[in-house]
């Protein structure tokens, strides 16, 4: 088509269980790389679904090089095999699609890892990472926004972010017996993070500028969320910080924060906690409720704990 180098409707990269008559006899892993500019119609791949490390026990690779682009509806990283997907400065434009537009750990067997260390990964999608498999996303650079993006929607997942902006609303921990970890050292991060959905997930802020409007942690009722905040950054929430909506958070502040309703406690089954170290401040512009809804005041107020410097 116009403007396209190619058009495929799935292109698999390892989709044959691996052994050792499925590789070169050089011992080469199944690769695809992809380069060009933006500016001429090379390497403007137009494809249906992208899967890189399609069957168990394959390894595939994939690289996205500096103005290289991708126009596609799915891409799965990891679905049953091993899938490494590195963008080094290209650009992935998602089309809205059903579900989730990208996967990274699609199914039990598959171990998926997504690194952009600059480039562009944007689109109207969701984002889901750990859906049965493992799965890491590794934003050291470029842009990195979507509508949502889901660590650890049914298995362990981790978000790690260490420069670029990351836009989106990350719901860590979404569901069953899923884990996810987003761990922020460097970059931006803005919307409004949910750390402990409906399973556990941890939030470890190092360094980076936070732009974030509501935290949440432990949001339902089987909803476990963790926050540590240690870094010589300030950690800002303009709206809310929510500890404990739910289900059960667990806070500890190394270093300074910031926001403009501070609650702790919204559940009266789960003891919600937020530690504030010596030498540490959390400044609120608003208000604090410990203790949680009218409705369990009472008990709630005698199980949230609050500790200040000293006390």
């Amino acid at each position: 088509p116009a403007g396209y180098d190619a058009e495929v409707t799935n292109l698999w990269i390892a989709s044959i269980a691996g052994n050792a008559n499925n590789y070169a006899s050089d011992g080469r892993i199944p690769s695809l790389t992809l380069y060009g500019t933006l500016q001429t119609p090379s390497n403007k791949w137009k494809s249906t679904s992208i899967t890189v490390g399609s069957a168990a026990g394959g390894f595939g690779l994939m690289r996205i090089e500096e103005g290289a682009m991708i126009t596609n509806a799915n891409l799965t990283i990891g679905d049953y095999g091993i899938g490494i997907v590195t963008n080094n400065g290209g650009n992935l434009f998602f089309t809205p699609g059903a579900d989730r537009n990208l996967t990274v750990g699609g199914n039990a067997s598959g171990f998926g890892t997504f690194v952009q260390n600059s480039g562009l990964t944007k689109g109207k999608m969701h984002i889901g990472i750990g859906l049965g498999g493992t799965g890491t996303v590794e934003v050291a650079g470029g842009e990195f926004a979507c509508e949502n993006i889901f660590v650890g929607v049914t298995s362990k997942a981790s978000l790690l972010i260490k420069g670029g902006t990351v836009a989106s609303t990350v719901h860590c921990g979404w569901q069953g017996k899923a884990h996810g970890t987003v761990e922020m050292s460097g970059g931006t991060l803005s919307y409004s993070p949910v750390i402990g959905r409906d399973a556990s997930g941890e939030f470890r802020f190092r360094g980076g500028a936070s732009y974030i409007h509501d935290l949440r942690l432990g949001d339902m009722a089987n909803g476990y969320g963790v926050l540590d905040v240690n870094s010589s950054t300030r950690f800002d929430v303009s709206s809310s910080f929510l500890c404990g909506y739910n289900g059960r958070g667990m806070a500890t502040l190394h270093s300074g924060m910031q926001q403009v309703y501070f609650k702790i406690g919204g559940n009266t089954n789960h003891v919600s906690e937020v530690t504030i170290l010596d030498g540490a401040t959390n400044r609120v512009g608003s208000s604090v409720n410990v203790g949680g809804y009218p409705v369990g005041i009472g008990r709630a107020a005698l199980r949230e704990k609050v500790r200040v410097p000293g006390g």
